[in-house]
C-alpha cells in the first residue's frame, strides 16, 4: 500500500485505524488533577528525559563557528568570513535546540474543562497550543495517529487528541506529549466532564 493510500486528506495515518476496546486509563504521573463542582483542571508537565538530547545538539551548533575558526588554515580576513557564515547558519539552529530543551524542562499545560468550554494555556515559555474551544460543539473526543516518514523512509506515527465537532469537522485539541496513554487519559477526563458517551470514531487509534 502506497503512502498516498495510508494517509488521508488531513494527514492522519489510516494504517492505524482500528476499533478499540474501552479501558480505564490511570492518571499518568506527569498529570496533576484538581476538580470542583462541574469543572476540572489538569496540569500536564512536559518534562521528559528525551529533552536532554536537544541540549548537546544546541551546544554543538554553537561550538561549530569556534571550531571552524581554530581549524581553518587561511589568512585572518578569510577566516573571519568563514566564521561569520557558520555563525549565521548554526547559531540560530543552536538557539532553537536550546529553546526546545527549555520548553521540555519548564513548560506545562494547564487544561481547564467545564461543560461550556475547554481552555488550554501553555506556560511559562511561549509555545503553540493555547486555545479555547466551545465544549458544547464537541460530539466526540478521540486519539488519532499522524503518519510521517523519517530521512530513511521509515514510517513513524505521532498521536494527537482530536475532537469531532457538531459540524462534522475534526479539530486537533492537544499534541504536547509523545505518549498515547497521556492522550487517552485526557480524552476520558474530557468525556467525563462533558458527559460524552465514548464511542468508536473512524480514524481512531487502537
Amino acid at each position: 500500500m502506497s503512502e498516498h493510500e495510508t494517509v488521508d486528506e488531513n494527514g492522519f495515518d489510516k494504517s492505524v485505524w482500528a476499533p478499540r476496546r474501552h479501558y480505564e486509563v490511570r492518571r499518568p504521573p506527569n498529570f496533576q488533577l484538581e476538580e470542583g463542582d462541574g469543572w476540572l483542571r489538569l496540569t500536564h508537565r512536559w518534562f521528559s528525559v528525551t529533552a536532554f538530547l536537544t541540549l548537546p545538539m544546541g551546544l554543538f551548533c554553537w561550538m561549530v563557528p569556534i571550531g571552524m575558526y581554530l581549524s581553518v588554515a587561511a589568512d585572518r580576513q578569510l577566516k573571519w568570513i568563514v566564521v561569520l557564515v557558520m555563525a549565521i547558519i548554526f547559531i540560530p539552529v543552536g538557539a532553537l535546540f536550546i529553546y526546545v530543551f527549555l520548553m521540555d524542562i519548564f513548560n506545562r499545560s494547564v487544561i481547564h474543562i467545564t461543560p461550556r468550554e475547554i481552555n488550554i494555556q501553555i506556560k511559562p515559555l511561549p509555545s503553540r497550543g493555547n486555545m479555547r474551544i466551545d465544549a458544547q460543539k464537541i460530539e466526540q473526543v478521540y486519539c488519532r495517529g499522524i503518519g510521517s516518514r523519517d530521512t530513511r523512509g521509515r514510517r513513524n506515527t505521532d498521536y494527537v487528541l482530536c475532537a469531532r465537532m457538531s459540524d462534522g469537522s475534526d479539530r486537533i485539541i492537544y499534541q504536547a506529549t509523545d505518549y498515547k496513554e497521556d492522550l487517552r487519559y485526557l480524552e476520558q477526563q474530557i468525556e467525563r466532564i462533558l458527559g460524552i458517551r465514548d464511542e468508536a470514531v473512524e480514524g481512531e487509534a487502537p
